[in-house]
């Protein structure tokens, strides 16, 4: 269901602010013409769970020309608080681009059928001409480029070639059509949550700092990791490297979901997560998103990882330093969705992907959120999604689902360790620490969280064989 604000606005003199002249910035090219089918499912062009204010007008009157320019049932964006400057631009729907222009901003696509949307003022295009997308993948940021003042989206979508008014969530976009420089407008919220994967393409592996001067690390699985102090800062690029970004964009990154309330903190190896390490005596492992080590062993799963141009070589002290993962399994080509949500894409299915490697079927919208956001969950194809097996207990997840086979901790030292079942086991002393996963996996929890953890009914400690459990 398409999210809608509860007041209209309708604010004089705020055309000019958000003008965009189609005729001229697109010269209405890539107009195919067929016999049109059913409708794809159109979603709102911008990130999962913002909120938009969609504007519309008749005419509007170049007041330095004096020419008149219509807006037919176009539809012009602008993020209802805050700077949209620099936000993501998403596909509406799946299709062919027929149309990337830089120096106007514009991309159409062509979702077939007869059924066509156009962005415009966008900057960068992040697509190219013939190139196929997928529902809710990136195509631009939001910008200014072409004829208009202030950034913003302008958005289209036709039908055998004739505008009509926008549709998004099953719903046709609802406006008071008013004219001259009047303008109504509307608030809407995105649904379009369906290609997380990549959050931010253009802020992975790089650090970022919003207006309150918070400082993040986007790793390369699109979660945003809190940086501590300075020392991280200078390991991950340095304060030269530094990016500062909107407040708008900095929020829509998600953090990552590991440990409790804030999440796992960045540290000197969190630049290697999702990534292809290579040893000096020639190993190649992959680091997957829960920091784990996992060996890899042939260059077919090279090649499904990332390939060989995007190893990173690194001297034997970083690459040690990183665990192994604790069930000492290799690398495989689904290693890469570890401790992330996935979607199988003809389905529309959700699961959770665990330490062990094992899917766990996500029931509701309130797991996926307390699991990793919905603009953290990764489309996939069919065969991929089935690489990784269910859980032998065809067990639900929930909540705790990322702690499985994990070690925990709470603020007074206590260490537990929670097995494939969801209980809680007591560890003793390192050495069962050690043969657990080590002291580097350990997950940070609040008293809250780690105690809402059931223990075992026995009450039994943990020893190296628990992770078998």
């Amino acid at each position: 269901m398409l999210q809608t604000g509860k007041t209209w606005f309708n604010d004089a003199g705020r055309v000019a602010a958000w003008v965009a002249i189609v005729a001229v910035a697109l010269g209405l090219v890539g107009l195919p013409a067929h016999a049109s089918g059913a409708r794809p499912d159109f979603l709102l062009p911008v990130p999962c769970g913002s909120t938009w204010r969609l504007s519309t007008y008749d005419s509007w009157t170049d007041p330095s020309t004096g020419k008149v320019y219509y807006h037919k049932e176009a539809v012009d964006l602008n993020l209802a608080s805050g700077e949209d400057r620099g936000l993501r631009v998403l596909a509406a729907a799946g299709g062919t681009v027929t149309l990337a222009n830089a120096s106007t901003g514009a991309v159409t696509i062509d979702h077939g059928a007869g059924w066509v949307t156009k962005y415009l003022h966008m900057s960068p295009v992040a697509v190219s001409q013939g190139q196929t997308v997928v529902p809710g993948q990136r195509i631009g940021n939001v910008g200014s480029v072409g004829v208009g003042t202030g950034p913003h989206l302008h958005y289209e979508m036709y039908q055998d070639g004739v505008m009509r008014r926008p549709v998004f969530d099953g719903e046709t976009v609802q406006w008071n059509r008013t004219t001259g420089d009047r303008e109504a407008t509307h608030l809407y919220s995105s649904t379009n949550c369906l290609a997380g994967r990549d959050a931010a393409p253009e802020y992975v592996n790089r650090l970022i700092k919003n207006s309150a001067g918070t400082v993040d690390y986007v790793a390369a699985n699109g979660y945003r990791y809190w940086v501590p102090n300075g020392d991280v800062v200078a390991c991950l690029g340095g304060w030269a490297s530094v990016i500062s970004v909107p407040d708008a964009v900095f929020n829509s990154i998600p953090r990552n979901q590991q440990g409790d309330p804030a999440g796992k903190w960045a540290d000197c190896n969190t630049k290697y997560v999702n990534r292809l390490i290579h040893h000096p005596d020639g190993t190649v492992d992959y680091v997957d998103a829960l920091g784990f080590r996992n060996y890899v062993s042939t260059d077919a799963v090279v090649a499904c990882l990332g390939g060989w141009n995007s190893v990173l070589n690194v001297t034997a002290a970083t690459f040690t330093s990183m665990p192994r993962n604790p069930y000492g399994r290799n690398a495989d080509c689904g290693t890469r969705y570890v401790g992330r949500l996935i979607r199988e894409q003809s389905s529309g299915t959700i699961d959770y992907v665990s330490a062990r490697s094992q899917r766990y079927w996500v029931p509701n919208g309130t797991v996926v959120s307390c699991l990793g956001p919905n603009s953290a969950v990764v489309e996939t194809r069919t065969g991929n999604f089935q690489l990784l097996p269910r859980n032998p207990a065809g067990s639900w997840a929930g909540c705790n689902t990322e702690l499985l086979n994990r070690l925990i901790r709470k603020a007074d030292g206590t260490v537990d360790y929670v097995t494939s079942t969801g209980l809680r086991y007591w560890v003793p002393n390192g050495e069962t620490v050690t043969c657990l996963g080590g002291w580097s996996t350990t997950v940070f929890l609040s008293d809250s969280r780690f105690n809402s953890i059931p223990r075992n009914s026995a009450g039994t400690w943990a020893s190296c064989s628990t992770k078998n459990l």
